[in-house]
């Protein structure tokens, strides 16, 4: 099954529409990721309340640097528990969504199933993912290294004048770098796109999911592409809003806004966009059969 783009946008509207459910699984992976911070926030409470108000920055530092071996273990666990949320909730986006498609309605039933079933492979995918994301910065090296040590050491250097005194090697290789880690970025993000989407729909493991995602996108190069510019123009039409209300003199306009933005975002946009990718993995793999194609209006 074949579906042409405007079609399947608007197909994916209509099951997002029909299925209001499928924002819970991104409203609990906030609320759990929260809770998973309690471990870091009480640490940081704890060092904090351990400096008194007459200390000297001397000290402040000294009691800092004492509190590192509970701050540290506390962080790690932190995002630890955030990533493991993160990938359980995911999954469980994903495997309403294909519910939701095949069968035109989601139960939360297939959000915990599917969470439990793919959540440690997701979480893999996620780290694997990461690491090859964290490789584009390569390409800093090379600026950063000719950058002079007072710099690089002393973050409070840095100052226009500081910046006009560099060589124009230095800012070309600066520049260079800065321009292929946001090609390579962009690489990235197109060829992976749709890993998440294989592990649940095909129930790959993540090095597969990742092989399976790049092999769709050579297969698929215009609709992946389009995707990613239909999600990635109203993500920035949102942020553009945004940005605007955060020029203007009431502060408060602004604060609502943002709290406006971070609902759609959460309860509209995260769902919808769940919906088009699997639905573009689903109909590109030919693993859709629809329940019910009767009176369709697309």
């Amino acid at each position: 099954m074949y579906e042409e783009m405007g079609r399947l946008l608007g197909k994916g509207f209509d099951t997002w529409k029909h299925n209001l459910n499928l924002c819970l699984p991104f409203l609990l992976s906030v609320l759990a990721s929260l809770v998973a911070m309690v471990p870091l926030i009480a640490a940081a409470i704890q060092a904090v309340m351990s400096i008194q108000g007459d200390a000297s920055q001397d000290e402040v530092l000294q009691l800092l640097e004492n509190s590192l071996p509970t701050l540290i273990p506390a962080a790690a666990l932190s995002i630890v528990l955030v990533l493991a949320a993160g990938a359980f909730f995911q999954a469980g986006a994903i495997g309403m969504a294909k519910q939701a498609i095949s069968e035109g309605r989601a139960t939360t039933r297939a959000m915990w199933a599917e969470g439990r079933r793919h959540f440690l492979n997701m979480l893999l995918a996620t780290l694997i993912s990461g690491i090859i994301s964290m490789a584009g910065l390569v390409f800093m090296i090379p600026g950063l290294a000719a950058l002079p040590r007072d710099i690089l050491t002393n973050p409070d250097a840095i100052n226009p004048g500081a910046i006009s005194s560099l060589g124009g090697t230095t800012i070309g290789l600066l520049a260079g770098g800065a321009l292929l880690l946001i090609i390579y970025s962009l690489i990235f993000s197109l060829l992976l796109a749709v890993v998440s989407y294989a592990l649940v729909v095909d129930n790959l493991g993540p090095v597969q999911a990742i092989k399976a995602s790049i092999s769709f996108f050579f297969y698929n190069k215009f609709d992946v592409f389009l995707m990613w510019v239909v999600v990635v123009a109203i993500s920035m039409g949102m942020q553009m809003i945004s940005g605007s209300m955060a020029g203007t003199e009431a502060s408060w306009l602004s604060a609502v806004w943002s709290i406006i933005t971070s609902v759609i975002s959460l309860f509209v946009l995260a769902p919808l966009y769940t919906v088009w990718w699997t639905r573009l993995y689903m109909t590109r793999t030919r693993t859709l059969e629809e329940k019910d194609t009767v009176n369709d209006p697309w």
